[in-house]
């Protein structure tokens, strides 16, 4: 599967200029690239062209040659290749199939950490002055079907650094040993011994940032402990509404 990016961390940041925050992501990416993940960044289909700083998108700032030319490269070869998130066909509206499901987070809707909240996966973020070192976010996602309305509250994991994702190289090597947040369970790990996404999503509750949200699973699931709260289902009164977003071309050189 291909790593989330959490479209609510391009905006501008005022502790950390774009050259930076990019240079962060990149090397991000080629940690995961590192464990396996798929060289692609699944992304809303106007990533490149948020605002993230003195009013340039991700897409001007890979040009620019204050951003680290590794950084650029790493950044903009991902982007804009892998799956989009929202619109109709989008791998967020997949998911939904026959019901209707709206996903928000800090009082915004949101794709790229609704769809990890769906599937159950971390999501790469820009740094931010509200989240410098990525951190966890609940998203609140309201389900609608034939028979009923539920809400439930997922927190999920927000990468931004290389360290953040460092500890999944523990559970490549095969190593039982659990550093920072995440790991890999042997049991979980596809042939050839590279994690997935998936794999980097469980979390020990040893080391999980608020234990009570740690739930063990049955002894017949491989997934380990995940760093997830128990899933509470109200009705929901207020409409929802699905964004679909114009194409923009892919980025082909830097």
């Amino acid at each position: 599967m291909e790593p989330i990016l959490d479209e609510t961390s391009l905006l501008p940041c005022a502790g950390t200029a774009p050259p930076q925050r990019i240079e962060a992501l990149a090397r991000a990416l080629l940690e995961l690239d590192n464990l396996g993940a798929s060289p692609v960044v699944a992304s809303v289909r106007d990533a490149l062209d948020r605002d993230i700083g003195d009013g340039r998108g991700l897409r001007q700032w890979c040009y620019d040659r204050a951003t680290p030319k590794d950084a650029r490269l790493a950044v903009a070869s991902r982007l804009g290749r892998g799956s989009f998130i929202d619109g109709p066909d989008g791998l967020f509206a997949r998911r939904e199939g026959t019901q209707a499901i709206e996903a928000t987070a800090l009082g915004l809707q949101v794709f790229g950490l609704g769809y990890s909240a769906l599937t159950n996966h971390f999501a790469i973020a820009l740094t931010t002055d509200q989240r410098p070192t990525g951190g966890t976010v609940q998203v609140n996602l309201s389900f609608c079907d034939n028979e009923s309305e539920w809400d439930e509250h997922i927190i999920v994991q927000t990468l931004t650094t290389d360290r953040e994702v460092h500890a999944a190289q523990h559970a490549r090597r095969g190593s039982s040993v659990c550093c920072g947040t995440f790991r890999c369970p042997m049991a979980s790990r596809p042939k050839g011994g590279r994690c997935t996404p998936k794999c980097l999503a469980d979390t020990a509750c040893t080391s999980c940032p608020n234990p009570s949200m740690a739930t063990s699973t049955s002894p017949s699931d491989t997934s380990g402990l995940t760093c997830r709260p128990k899933t509470t289902r109200t009705s929901r009164k207020e409409p929802f509404h699905r964004a679909s977003q114009e194409t923009f071309p892919v980025m082909d050189h830097v």
